[in-house]
């Protein structure tokens, strides 16, 4: 997001759920050993895709909470396993390498300006692999910002599980992201795309200049241009070449979906007889954020599958009957929120379920847990489910060790430094090289 966007920037929450009935269970392999293998094979995948959060901003000394007079008190259970935290790595406080220390936002600090998470800023960040220029290069902070008094070094912060209890709550329960390298820098839209394309490259038109900096170069997207796919696009905009993992569902015929928050438009497309479009959609519908102020609930550089030809749903059409959920039809797999309500009694649905009411600054971070029980009510009452939790960490701490030279497809800015959490700090240089051996290979079709 740009500077001058980011402070009306709301955040996305994706849910993913993918029917997987025709399929054999993730990972399963003829040699693998039986104790491995699921009794039941796996029905849906559910991703859910979060941005302008890091782990470590939410889980970086968990499961000890400092439960300090007057919070909500979080008891750890026995035999918790050990995880990749600051607290685990020895990254608190005096021996983070950065100019500011981490330090602990409590409950009363719950709301706090986005910050800097520009494409070569964040490189910046990572100084060439010494990880120990976030403050100055990513940091936000000053007049007009919820600094609490510490300026730039907010980037620094990190809450514990007597304010996002419920994510700790969760956490007992699935397995943990301690381990997940980023593949990509920047805002948004790159993260959303590499999200569903496994790279960001193939943009038209390849290099797109704006007052606010480039959005793209050399094909590459590095920063938030709108989709070229979309009625509620309002500004600069790109669509996107090449093949998405909808495509590839799509080819294998599994049922899947994209939720998102005001998706809905609040007046539609009207059409003449032979189809032409007459007046395009609008999308208008907002919320009352955290903040007292108003947020719009559709964001189109959050919508990723909005930049293909093949997988948008540029007027914003309804699925034809409810039954429709989840397969090809007018609305061609992109849906509001509020039918992902509709749709769990479908058999073959998967659903990517993107909502702006969770975890930016100045936005409630109630919504995405509020959706997530409600999925988890839901798959727990249908058949097994594999859950993923993926985040664009901008804007927020990342202190451990996300080191990883990632394979992207980001023209002539593309650094052989490892990406970080915009505005978030990753303090591991030796994971650098250790995690070229572990990186998983993406699906050569996606490109």
């Amino acid at each position: 997001m740009r500077h001058l966007r980011r402070t009306s920037r709301a955040v996305v929450v994706g849910t993913l759920v993918a029917s997987l009935l025709n399929l054999s269970p993730i990972g399963a392999r003829a040699g693998d050993d039986e104790h491995l293998r699921q009794g039941t094979p796996i029905k849906h995948v559910v991703v859910i895709f979060q941005e302008n959060v890091s782990f470590d901003h939410y889980f970086a000394t968990y499961p000890h909470a400092a439960n300090l007079p007057g919070e909500s008190v979080f008891t750890a259970r026995h035999h918790v396993p050990q995880i990749d935290t600051l607290l685990n790595a020895g990254l608190l406080a005096p021996h983070n390498p950065n100019s500011v220390q981490p330090f602990r936002l409590s409950r009363a600090q719950n709301d706090t300006c986005d910050q800097d998470h520009g494409y070569t800023d964040e490189q910046a960040a990572m100084n060439g692999g010494k990880v120990d220029r976030f403050v100055e290069t990513v940091g936000v902070g000053g007049p007009g910002c919820a600094d609490y008094g510490v300026g730039r070094g907010l980037v620094m912060g990190y809450y514990d599980g007597s304010t996002v209890t419920a994510l700790w709550n969760y956490a007992r329960h699935f397995a943990m992201s301690d381990h997940f390298f980023n593949t990509t820098f920047g805002p948004s839209s790159p993260g959303a795309l590499n999200l569903i394309a496994g790279q960001t490259g193939g943009a038209i038109p390849a290099d797109l200049s704006t007052p606010f900096g480039a959005d793209s170069i050399a094909g590459a997207v590095i920063s938030d241009p709108q989709p070229f796919f979309d009625d509620c696009t309002t500004r600069d905009n790109v669509m996107m070449t090449g093949r998405n993992v909808g495509d590839l569902l799509n080819a294998r015929n599994i049922s899947w979906g994209f939720f998102q928050g005001g998706f809905k438009p609040t007046t539609p497309a009207t059409f003449a007889a032979d189809g032409r479009v007459i007046t395009k959609a609008t999308c208008a519908t907002s919320h009352i954020g955290s903040d007292g102020k108003p947020k719009g609930d559709y964001i189109p550089h959050h919508q990723p599958f909005q930049y293909y030809a093949s997988t948008s749903n540029p007027h914003h059409l309804p699925p034809s009957s409810v039954a429709a959920i989840g397969h090809t039809d007018q609305a061609n797999h992109q849906y509001d929120l509020s039918d992902v309500l509709l749709a769990p009694g479908r058999a073959n649905l998967h659903r990517r379920d993107a909502e702006p009411t969770a975890g930016a600054a100045g936005v409630a971070r109630h919504g995405g847990l509020h959706h997530l029980r409600r999925l988890r009510r839901v798959v727990r009452s249908r058949r097994p489910a594999h859950r993923e939790s993926l985040h664009d960490r901008a804007g927020r701490l990342d202190l451990r060790r996300r080191l990883a030279v990632a394979r992207r497809s980001e023209g002539p800015l593309r650094l052989r430094a490892p990406p970080a959490a915009a505005g978030h700090l990753a303090v591991r240089a030796q994971e650098l090289y250790r995690s070229r051996r572990h990186r998983p290979e993406l699906d050569p079709a996606l490109h």
